[in-house]
């Protein structure tokens, strides 16, 4: 079952969440579930590039005694590891050794076929991870990876210190995902919009107060001071859409009803 991220232009902390959990399920004889898992906690963790992704072998993230790295080695360069996706890195691992995938220090960290001795070149590879990807959101858009990167640049620029100035951050983000600030910029701007809140209609208050006219306890005077008081809201508070003029109307109604009861009119 795939999740449904058609023409987003952004996915949200939620929407990759979702994703994590849904590669999970993914274990078929063509697909194995763990290793997208994988591919997009590093993608997402680490601000990783599709092409950097693929490039890795199992030496670039660990030592010589097969222990996890502090760093993670991107062709001449290297990126520091935070101890939790260290820790994900090793679990990850000893699952390829589990499973039996090939485990030298040559064999690529994310494999993409389950048969071993089997040769891809890289664009096969990118094909296979293109296809596999389509596993978890068939319907989502053809760059959803990068998208997940994205997602990750938008998570690690909202958790820098808020005492760093907004271009400290931008650099600091900038460095992270190893881009140019603009493409930084692109990718805040399109952040996926939060809900607008809820306008609560004046309406609903002043309705509850009508209610509460047909048990009203006090002198014919003060009823009719209430009454008049609450028209008069009624009339003066903002409508959110045409059928609020319908129950400005219907509300008014039941206050002349509840003074016809007592012999009253109102002023209004």
């Amino acid at each position: 079952m795939s999740i449904m991220l058609k023409n987003l232009t952004a996915i949200s902390k939620e929407d990759v969440l979702e994703l994590f959990r849904q590669a999970q399920m993914i274990d078929s004889d063509t697909v194995d579930g763990v290793v997208l898992l994988s591919i997009m906690q590093l993608v997402y963790y680490c601000g990783l590039k599709r092409g950097e992704i693929l490039s890795l072998k199992i030496k670039d993230v660990t030592d010589g005694s097969g222990e996890i790295r502090e760093d993670i080695r991107l062709g001449k360069t290297s990126m520091q590891l935070s101890p939790e996706v260290r820790t994900m890195l090793a679990t990850y691992v000893g699952y390829l050794n589990k499973k039996g995938y090939p485990a030298t220090k040559t064999a690529w960290l994310f494999p993409m076929s389950r048969r071993p001795g089997v040769k891809q070149t890289q664009d096969a590879r990118m094909r296979k991870l293109h296809r596999d990807m389509k596993k978890i959101a068939a319907s989502g858009p053809d760059n959803l990876l990068e998208k997940v990167r994205q997602a990750g640049i938008r998570n690690f620029y909202d958790s820098l210190p808020s005492t760093m100035t907004q271009e400290e951050r931008m650099q600091a983000a900038s460095r992270f995902a190893r881009c140019q600030e603009q493409y930084v910029i692109n990718i805040l701007e399109s952040r996926k919009p939060e809900p607008a809140p809820v306008q609560p209609n004046p309406l609903l208050s002043l309705h509850i107060k009508v209610r509460r006219l047909n048990t009203f306890a006090g002198t014919d005077a003060e009823l009719l001071e209430q009454a008049n008081q609450l028209i008069r809201d009624i009339s003066d508070a903002k409508s959110l859409d045409d059928s609020d003029q319908f129950l400005k109307k219907y509300l008014i109604k039941d206050i002349k009803k509840v003074l016809t009861a007592r012999n009253l009119t109102t002023g209004n």
